[in-house]
This record gives C-alpha cells, sequence and structure tokens, in this order.
C-alpha cells in the first residue's frame, strides 16, 4: 500500500472515530482534503460515502465542489448535476462555487448560464453576480457585463467595489470610456469607495482623454492611494495617445521616486511617442534603457523605435539587428518601415527581403512598393519585385505602376525590346483594373501610351 493511499485512509477513519456523526466525518476529511487542494483524493472520498450506507449531505456536496473547482471546472459542474439528481438542493454556496471555478478558467458562456438558471430557485447574490460580469470582463464583453449589471441592479442586489471595477474593466477592454467613467462616478455617488484597480481601469480606458486620466492620477495621490506600476503606465499611455509627449515623460521621470520600476507597456507607450515626433535619439535611449533593466522587448517596441529612426536608415537598421540579437521576430510592419527607411539603398532592401523569405514573413504591397522605390535606378531588380508581386497575387497600387514605368523608361532611349513592351501591357491591364481617376494617372497613360 502506497504512503498517500495509507494516509487517506487513515485520515478517513479518523474522522469517522472523532463523530457519532458518520456524515460529519466524512465532511472532516473532506475539508481537510480541500485546503490541500487534493481534489483527486476528495472525489474518491465522496464516492464512498454512499458504501457506508450514508448519503451525502449539502455541506459534503459544497466542500467537495469547492476541492474541485479549483482545476476542474466541468467535475463541478458535473457534481452540481449530480447533486441535484441526489435531491440535494444547491444553495448559494453551491452555485457561486461552480460559478467561481467557470470564471477563473475562463468559461463565460457557462457562468452566464448557470447565473440565469439561479433566479429560478432565488439564490443569486451579490458574488454571483460579480463572478459572472467578472466573466465577461475578461473577454472584453462590455455589453454582457453591462446587461448582467444592469440585471443585478433590477432585482435590488447591492453591488460592490468588486461587481463596479469588473464591469469597469469589461468597459475598459471594450474601448467604452464613456461607460467606464460613468460607473466610476456611480459608485462615488453610491458611497462605494474605489481601489487603485477601480482608477486603473478608468486610467486605462481614458484614451485621448489625457486631462480626466491625469485627473484621476492626482485625484490618487490626493487620497494617498499606493500608485503602481499600471496607474502610470495607465496615465503614460494616455498622454501618448493624445500626443501630449512631454507629459508622457514627465510622469516616466516621477517614476524613480515613487519607487516604481517601468514596465513593457510604459516604454512601449514612450517609444510611441518618440516615434511621432521623430526623437530616435531619445528612442534609442530608453530601447537601451530597457536593456539595462532587463526587460525583454517585443516586436512593439522595436517597431516603435526603427520608425522613429526612419531619417537615419543606418540606425534603423542597426535597431534591426539589435531585434534578430534578441531573438525578436519581425512582423511585416518592421520590414516595410525598413524598406521605406532604404530609399536608395538597393541592396539593403534585397537583402531585407531575402530575410523575410527566410522568416517566412509574407510582404505587402507597402513592402513591394518600398522596395521598387528603393531600386529605381536598378530597372532589372525593380522588375523583379514587380514580378513577385504579380506572383504573390498582390493587386499593384498607383505608386507600383509609377515604379514600373519610371523604371521602363529610366533611360533615354525608348524602349524596344518585347519583354518591355509586355511589361507595358501588363501595367496597362493593371490600371484598367484599379478604380482610379483619369487625373491621378495621366502622367502613367501617357508614358505607357507612348512607349
Amino acid at each position: 500500500m502506497d504512503a498517500e493511499l495509507a494516509w487517506r485512509r487513515a485520515l478517513h477513519f479518523e474522522a469517522l472515530r472523532a463523530s457519532r456523526r458518520p456524515i460529519a466525518g466524512y465532511g472532516a476529511a473532506l475539508a481537510s482534503w480541500e485546503k490541500g487542494r487534493h481534489w483527486q483524493q476528495a472525489i474518491r472520498l465522496f464516492h464512498a460515502i454512499p458504501q457506508s450506507k450514508v448519503e451525502p449531505n449539502l455541506i459534503a456536496h459544497n466542500i467537495l465542489i469547492r476541492c474541485v473547482g479549483h482545476r476542474q471546472w466541468q467535475s463541478a459542474v458535473d457534481l452540481l448535476m449530480c447533486q441535484m439528481r441526489r435531491h440535494v438542493s444547491p444553495d448559494v454556496v453551491s452555485y457561486n462555487s461552480v460559478l467561481s471555478s467557470c470564471d477563473k478558467n475562463g468559461r463565460w458562456p457557462e457562468t452566464i448560464g448557470l447565473l440565469e438558471a439561479m433566479p429560478a430557485v432565488d439564490v443569486a447574490d451579490v458574488i454571483s453576480f460579480s463572478a459572472s460580469i467578472s466573466s465577461c470582463e475578461k473577454f472584453g464583453l462590455w455589453m454582457e457585463a453591462l446587461r448582467i449589471f444592469q440585471w443585478a441592479k433590477d432585482v435590488k442586489i447591492q453591488l460592490d467595489v468588486i461587481s463596479y471595477n469588473a464591469a469597469i474593466s469589461a468597459c475598459q477592454k471594450g474601448n467604452r470610456p464613456e461607460n467606464a467613467l460613468m460607473l466610476f462616478r456611480e459608485m462615488q455617488q453610491y458611497q462605494i469607495e474605489a481601489t487603485a484597480t477601480s482608477f486603473n481601469a478608468v486610467m486605462s480606458s481614458c484614451g485621448i482623454q489625457w486631462q480626466q486620466a491625469l485627473i484621476m492620477f492626482d485625484d490618487m495621490q490626493s487620497a494617498e492611494m499606493e500608485l503602481d506600476v499600471i496607474s502610470f503606465s495607465a496615465a503614460i499611455s494616455s498622454c501618448d495617445i493624445a500626443g501630449e509627449w512631454q507629459r508622457a515623460w514627465d510622469l516616466f521621470h516621477t517614476m524613480p521616486q515613487a519607487k516604481i520600476q517601468p514596465n513593457l507597456i510604459v516604454f512601449n507607450a514612450l517609444m510611441s511617442s518618440c516615434e511621432r515626433y521623430g526623437q530616435w535619439q531619445q528612442a534609442v535611449c530608453f530601447l537601451g534603457s530597457m536593456c539595462a533593466l532587463h526587460l525583454q522587448p517585443d516586436v512593439i517596441s522595436f517597431n516603435s523605435v526603427i520608425t522613429a529612426c526612419q531619417q537615419n536608415w543606418q540606425q534603423a537598421i542597426a535597431v534591426f539587428e539589435d531585434m534578430v540579437v534578441a531573438k525578436v521576430k519581425p512582423s511585416h510592419i518592421t520590414f516595410n518601415t525598413l524598406l521605406t527607411c532604404c530609399e536608395s539603398q538597393w541592396q539593403q532592401a534585397l537583402g531585407l527581403f531575402e530575410h523575410m523569405e527566410w522568416i517566412q514573413v509574407q510582404p505587402d504591397v507597402i513592402g513591394f512598393n518600398a522596395a521598387m522605390a528603393a531600386c529605381h535606378q536598378q530597372p532589372r531588380q525593380l522588375l523583379k519585385f514587380f514580378d513577385s508581386m504579380a506572383s504573390a497575387t498582390l493587386q499593384p497600387s498607383i505608386l507600383s505602376l509609377r515604379c514600373v514605368v519610371a523604371a521602363l523608361l529610366w533611360r533615354p532611349q525608348r524602349p524596344q525590346c518585347a519583354r518591355v513592351r509586355g511589361l507595358l501591357g501588363a501595367v496597362r491591364s493593371a490600371m484598367m483594373e484599379l478604380p482610379l481617376k483619369s487625373g491621378e494617372i495621366g502622367e502613367i497613360r501617357n508614358k505607357c501610351m507612348t512607349a
């Protein structure tokens, strides 16, 4: 007999001896398994109860559901159904334990379905509704979260700060700043004390309303509420979105004083602000600060810095090389930006396309156009890019056609070879398929017709 089984049996019989009522002994044993979260042992013990000619009661069912629900949401639901079949009426603890299990395991359809079954037995409480709202919040289902929130109010459930925080976070994830702010003000109206989570969620939803984000940030400080990295990242991100890069930087420089280390979101917001205003030196500096703090930049971080370096292609390529060393996979946005930086550096453009093929990133029309623009004095290479675009079944744009015509007519002599005339025919066909105005392509049309 293994040690685990021996211990389980010893605990079982000790519990039975400790009580004159066998079911109480089983309940004590189940409670012991619950504390240790040994759900498999608890299920085996639970199924052994009928062998002692004792029917599990409500307490035993609830303990088992709580124990199992930590990891096994489906088992928790099955146990609730089994409880009903045994004619042991579930109470609010039974339902809430299953609701919490479904919520924690990301099963929002089951959470809502179970909540809708509860009013028939009149046991739903604030915990029931909060778990359901939280389940919607995890997936950004703001409309469903607000529906359940309003339903709770309609049936006279007194909602608490947990309910409001979950609803506000759902609105934040659903990009509904007006609803988030309305819920926050309703909390104040009902004198429900807001937490840092409440403030952070509303600030995160502010978007371009950076003034509102900073007001709430100041309110947190005035209330001597403990600021955390989420508070700073929410305020900094809002300033970045609104173009208030100087305020974003000012907030960043107050973080050491608050003894808070910036996270990835903070640095990405800062580097995004550098990107918008061409502050490439500062963007590179922020990237270096991330490495100094042992924070791993992601593709968004590198893309922002590369975009900020658009006027300095050597620096952009250097950042790209750091990206490769950091083993961060570039996106098509990364390559599009780099190709745009290269301008007349056609060899760099060719190398970047080879790298795209190597890491299996599919170029788009923007990427091909940038590469063709870089090859404006290398007509043969430009036409190869044009052929590759056709092979990728991508429809050329106006810029694509202008690049091709410029390449074909680059030399002073009139093009004569069949290859050139065939390409001009392809350009004419592409022009017919594009929904363009005659004025936009007059120059291209004239060159094609006279070639």
